[in-house]
């Protein structure tokens, strides 16, 4: 809800949906995808460290967080 934006709700959620894909399946890269044009999404998941992939499926950016190496 609009309301609620901008307060680090989605960026605490996708954190630990990210802890728990780790700890309960030991995941060492996670994919998404997003809308062209979505900037609200684009710069949460690059904050979260998701890249690009260059690749479009659907219509939507494909973007790729990698876990083996973190920043």
């Amino acid at each position: 809800d609009a309301r609620n934006q901008g307060k680090g709700y989605g960026t605490a959620a996708l954190r630990m949906v990210i802890d728990l894909m780790i700890e309960r399946h030991g995941c060492d890269e996670i994919f998404l995808d997003y809308s062209p044009g979505n900037d609200v999404a684009a710069r949460l998941y690059a904050q979260i460290g998701f890249v690009p992939t260059g690749e479009v499926q659907g219509g939507k950016i494909m973007a790729r967080l990698c876990l083996v190496n973190p920043r």
